[in-house]
């Protein structure tokens, strides 16, 4: 599979080989999906505790370290 690559991406690869921390166009671009997957998720979890928040579903960090104290048997 080819695609046309404009020359402003081609220029980006190519400084981004010529670091030598790649060792073809192909690992550079498993890479650049990968983060873009990552990025993806990562914005997705924040939507969804941003949602969690609006429905009241979060507690405080003081009411989960309360919790926990008591679960472990740890003093306040």
């Amino acid at each position: 599979m080819s695609y046309e690559i404009s020359d402003s991406v081609q220029q980006i690869i190519s400084q981004r080989m010529a670091t030598g921390i790649y060792t073809s166009e192909e690992q550079l671009l498993m890479i650049a999906l990968n983060k873009m997957n990552d990025y993806e998720q990562t914005v997705a979890d924040v939507k969804e505790g941003l949602e969690d928040e609006r429905a009241g579903r979060l507690r405080s960090l003081q009411e989960v370290d309360r919790d926990l104290r008591q679960e472990l048997g740890f003093s306040s």
